[in-house]
């Protein structure tokens, strides 16, 4: 059977010739008869063919090529969607209007414009409302662009299904949420079936971005569709075009530096955008204090610039985290100049003889992001670490940081990554060796003023979310605060639900929640109407029992706050808190999560709840996590027995800290982690089993933290758990 490599040697040679109209014939007809063929790669003679039509100058030209192909099939969904693609490459392209005109009968506007143009129009518009966070003219605009398309161009639907999340535009009982959920579902499952050419082959990218699909809740195996199919990016195929060889898929050893020498430091590097007043910052900049600068030689690539100087005096109370980690590693080098051209960047990381690079973006910073250099495999090692938390479909990223409650073994599948499992939480937080934070306490600080809440006093009853007395229903405080402070995007109608039955459950409880954004509150307090007409629970009164916080821009103040206005903070879901977790937890505020979903973002506060003992607040199910929650609410002994047991891990000193909190010895373990794949990789093994560190003999004879390199690791075969 002819297996397309027979057109794809013969396409390359004409290519080569310069015969670029009959060489993407050709390259097309080889991926037509692909066949699974193990000699050439399918999206490599796509490109190819792409290729052929840009050295023509005509690049919409061959989208246009394809959508012919797809028609004749009788595809018109996927030929409409490479007609959008040609058409953003020349708006008049007359081929494909045409085109789009004979499969979608559109007519002419009275500006003369067809639908696709007015489409594309839209979504310019539409663009610019989102990057300025305008999410309800966003959301219009991007819907509007929708319905023109009558759903064909999935980019503004999904567009404008995002844009409601943020400001919970839900409708009546969350019916529009749940059509969402599902044309999310259709779009991804409809798109992977059209551009998905093999296991880890794209034509292009999926209309919905892998950072916006952790919010959902959706079935998790969507995260690697709409992940993997984000990192087969043009600047791979632009680098094997422009001859650079440190891009190879698979073949890690023939992309060694130099051969390893046993008393050779190792070079890890971490990558990202987020070296400023960044969350991934905030947790980790500690980390860089306690690396072994005897074993390890610490590069950082920075992608962003650095804060404001009055934004560090006034809102980071003159804390500078960016110059913290400056003062830490061995060579920092701000390469934001390159972040457009991800070639010139990544020949620059391999330049500096990097072993191990760590990615610290993932999919978070849209525009910001540097997966483009990891196909150009700047390392011979990359890892993805803490950000982005969700796989990356990659097969250029190695080995994800993680832990055994995080990512089961059972949900390998979810993952491109291998595991390299961290014996305790898998999140670098250093909240117990920072200045600026402040340990809790189980009394609470008296209030400086009866009439107004000042930071690092009072108690949750007293502060009453910050709210004036004469706003309290019968204008008495409180009994107990539930609190959530995350963007409404984590929101959904069954979270909201389960936390209105909790209100409803727990007497004189009032439900504190953060602005954010401030558009989103009018539709929350509709939805909590429609939800209490529906149910009949009028005499609940449920709205005048939520109260809303503005926001706080000091990271110190904003941590401070769980103790002052939350007796426990109700988790959302399929997207934890995961910053905002770690600041309660530390405040000693119980955080009460729903731990039967197997999407990473959904289980980070389940692992920390377990390491801590506080594991009888993971619930099962709405009903398990709503009974937590209500007991908490109820029950005054169970409540204050949660709440002594959180603030001693945070208090803990002797013989050592709590494991949760000690960032040192977490950066033991981490190095042992890199030590781990770093062994591997000179000894000639491919990343192909995951690695679990342990941290059982966690004190020495002495008392002293230890993590010994030899005996505290493991080896998992896939098939072994």
């Amino acid at each position: 059977m002819n297996d397309g490599y027979e057109f794809y040697k013969k396409a390359v040679s004409l290519d080569k010739s310069g015969y670029y109209e009959e060489a993407a014939r050709e390259y097309w007809t080889a991926v037509l008869f692909h066949n699974n063929s193990p000699d050439f790669l399918i999206q490599d003679a796509f490109l190819a063919f792409m290729t052929c039509y840009k050295n023509l100058g005509d690049i919409a030209g061959g989208y246009v090529y394809v959508a012919k192909q797809y028609a004749i099939r009788g595809h018109p969904d996927q030929a409409l969607l490479y007609l959008g693609q040609a058409l953003q490459y020349d708006a008049g392209y007359a081929a494909a209007k045409t085109l789009k005109a004979e499969l979608t009968n559109a007519k002419d506007d009275d500006s003369g414009g067809t639908m696709m143009e007015q489409v594309l129009t839209l979504v310019e518009r539409g663009t610019k409302y989102f990057s300025d966070k305008q999410w309800s003219q966003a959301e219009k605009v991007f819907q509007e662009a929708c319905d023109i398309s009558e759903g064909q161009v999935y980019l503004p639907c999904t567009h404008a299904i995002y844009c409601r999340t943020n400001f919970l535009k839900w409708g009546y009982l969350g019916k529009q949420y749940y059509e969402d959920m599902e044309t999310i579902e259709r779009i991804t499952k409809a798109e992977r079936d059209a551009f998905r050419t093999s296991d880890t082959s794209w034509m292009r990218h999926t209309s919905v971005h892998p950072h916006m699909m952790l919010g959902y809740l959706v079935p998790p195996e969507l995260q690697i569709i709409s992940s993997e199919s984000s990192t087969v990016t043009e600047e791979r195929f632009a680098a094997q075009k422009r001859g650079i060889s440190v891009g190879q898929k698979y073949n890690h050893s023939g992309i060694r530096h130099t051969k390893y020498k046993k008393d050779e430091k190792i070079k890890v590097a971490f990558i990202g955008a987020g070296f400023n007043s960044k969350a991934v910052l905030y947790l980790s900049h500690d980390m860089f204090r306690f690396f072994d600068h005897d074993k390890f030689e610490v590069h950082v690539f920075s992608l962003c610039d650095p804060d404001n100087e009055l934004f560090i005096e006034k809102a980071m109370n003159g804390v500078d985290w960016r110059q913290r980690v400056k003062d830490n590693v061995d060579y920092f080098w701000d390469v934001k100049y390159l972040q457009g051209d991800h070639i010139e960047l990544g020949k620059f990381i391999y330049g500096k003889g990097i072993h191990i690079l760590i990615d610290w973006d993932g999919f978070a910073r849209e525009g910001l992001r540097t997966e483009g250099i990891f196909p150009l495999r700047s390392a011979p090692i990359q890892i993805l670490h803490q950000e982005f938390l969700g796989t990356t479909g990659s097969p250029f990223i190695d080995y994800i940081f993680t832990d055994e409650r995080v990512s089961p073994m059972k949900d390998s599948h979810l993952y491109s990554e291998k595991f390299i499992y961290m014996p305790d939480h898998f999140f670098s937080k250093g909240h117990a060796v920072q200045a600026e934070i402040l340990p809790p306490s189980i009394e609470y600080k008296p209030r400086d003023s009866v009439y107004e809440y000042v930071i690092g006093t009072g108690s949750p009853q007293e502060n009453m979310c910050g709210a004036d007395i004469s706003m309290m229903p019968n204008k008495v405080a409180p009994e107990f605060v539930f609190c959530n402070v995350h963007k409404f995007l984590k929101y959904n109608p069954e979270t909201l639900n389960t936390w209105l039955e909790v209100l409803q459950r727990t007497p004189g409880s009032i439900l504190c929640l953060l602005k954010n954004p401030p558009q989103g509150v009018q539709n929350l307090r509709k939805y909590v109407s429609d939800y209490e007409g529906a149910n009949d629970v009028v005499k609940s009164h449920l709205n005048d029992r939520i109260y809303f916080l503005e926001w706080e821009a000091s990271p110190f103040n904003h941590q401070r706050r769980n103790g002052d206005l939350c007796n426990v903070v109700l988790d959302t879901f399929p997207y934890n808190g995961h910053t905002t977790t770690m600041d309660a937890l530390y405040a000693g505020v119980p955080v009460v999560t729903r731990s039967d979903l197997r999407h990473m973002s959904a289980r980070v506060t389940t692992s920390a709840n377990i390491v801590l003992g506080v594991d009888d607040l993971n619930g099962y199910g709405l009903r398990g996590y709503a009974d937590i929650a209500v007991k908490l609410g109820t029950d005054e002994g169970y409540y204050n027995s949660i709440r002594r047991r959180l603030v001693d891990t945070a208090l803990m000193t002797e013989p050592a800290m709590h494991p949760f909190w000690d960032v040192k010895n977490y950066v033991k373990n981490f190095q042992i982690g890199l030590e781990m794949v770093w062994r591997r990789y000179i000894e000639d093994e491919l990343p192909s089993s995951h690695i679990r560190i342990s941290d059982r003999h966690y004190l020495d004879d002495e008392g002293n933290t230890t993590a010994i390199f030899g005996e505290e690791y493991a080896y998992i075969d896939r098939d072994e758990l």
